[in-house]
């Protein structure tokens, strides 16, 4: 079997089993009532470690939760949730992406104070939040290769002065896009958990 027969086989088991659901099924913002906070704020890590991302950062009091980047394998494993519809396997498959989740609780806009300021949200009277949730996809980007036709093992890499002062190689990763697919469905699931933790 050729390497691209086996790439157009997993294409076709990624496309079925992404069918109906492949596509965002909801908005990646939630609105928590007065008194809901700690128990959304567990949910969003308890979803971020299910879905199998390391969580990076922790704080309750500002309202932020986020993970470490987490790389795609696309089609590869078609079943993997950091993925989305077939084309982003893809995409993911042909590049070394990785995605990273930031999830925020800031108050509703009825709940704002008029100076603007951020509450601590642990001290503060419960209050209607709004929960965010973006999924950042990061692409790596290895300047200076230059690949050999004829056998990879000649490839050579070249220096950028301008580059390693800034501290960019041997590589560094950028911001392409965003994934909406998959912050919808991050979104669904701890809606459900909110759901379940006050006993629906």
């Amino acid at each position: 079997m050729t390497a691209r027969l086996a790439i157009v086989l997993l294409a076709v088991v990624a496309t079925g089993l992404w069918t109906g659901g492949g596509a965002a099924r909801g908005p990646s913002e939630l609105a928590i009532a007065p008194g809901d906070y700690p128990a959304a704020f567990e949910a969003a890590a308890e979803v971020i470690r299910d879905a199998r991302f390391d969580i990076d950062r922790v704080d309750a009091r500002a309202g932020v939760i986020s993970s470490t980047p987490r790389v795609s394998t696309g089609i590869a494993l078609p079943w993997d949730m950091a993925g989305s519809t077939p084309e982003r396997q893809f995409e993911d498959l042909l590049n070394r992406h990785a995605r990273r989740i930031r999830i925020t609780f800031e108050p509703a806009e009825e709940a704002r104070q008029p100076e603007g300021a951020a509450p601590d949200l642990l001290a503060a009277e419960p209050m209607p939040l709004v929960m965010r949730v973006r999924v950042l996809v990061e692409r790596e980007q290895r300047p200076g290769w230059r690949l050999d036709s004829t056998a990879i093992s000649l490839s050579r890499r070249a220096s950028d002065p301008a580059l390693a002062r800034r501290g960019m190689e041997p590589g560094y990763t950028v911001v392409v896009r965003e994934d909406p697919d998959l912050s919808a469905r991050l979104t669904e699931r701890i809606a459900e958990r909110i759901e379940r933790s006050r006993g629906g």
